[in-house]
Formats: C-alpha cells, sequence, structure tokens
C-alpha cells in the first residue's frame, strides 16, 4: 500500500492479488475493490492482467460488488479478452 492509497503500480494485478490474498486491512478492502473496478472500466473491459491474476479477477470484482464489471469483462470480444478466441 503506497501513502497514496494506491496499490503498487496502480495495475490491475496489483489489486486482485491483494483483493484475493486479502492484503489489505478489511476497511481498506473497499477502496481497493473500487481501484480494481474504475481500471477495468477505463480500460475497456479488456483483460490487462498477468498471467497468474487472470483467474482471480472475476471473483475478485464479485466479492467487492462489481458482479456487474466482471459480467462486462467476461462478454468482452475484442482483444485481449475471454471471448476474443471463441468469436
Amino acid at each position: 500500500m503506497r501513502e497514496d492509497g494506491l496499490i503498487g503500480q496502480d495495475r490491475h494485478e496489483d489489486y486482485i492479488r491483494a483483493l484475493a490474498f486479502e492484503l489489505p486491512p478489511a476497511h481498506e478492502r473497499p477502496a481497493a475493490a473500487e481501484r480494481l473496478a474504475q481500471l477495468v472500466v477505463e480500460a475497456d473491459h479488456h483483460l490487462a492482467t498477468g498471467f497468474l491474476s487472470t483467474s482471480l479477477l472475476l471473483p475478485s470484482l464479485d466479492a467487492h460488488g462489481y458482479a456487474e464489471t466482471a459480467y462486462r469483462v467476461v462478454m468482452q470480444t475484442t482483444t485481449p479478452s475471454l471471448l476474443h478466441q471463441v468469436e
């Protein structure tokens, strides 16, 4: 956690891992989840995660009240996304 409230380098995977492993204190997790959701929206619901964090993205969003954001990530079909290769 940085002094300005951001985590690591302020990238998707920094927040995903922190939330998935409950690293921030409980009172700081809502802000971390909100920042993660904001980063995902800024990326137009595209994946911007490393290999190890991709599988934790959707559960991390859903567990903190961002199910709609998680759903939009799943339904994204342009690259990089989960459904791009399916399309």
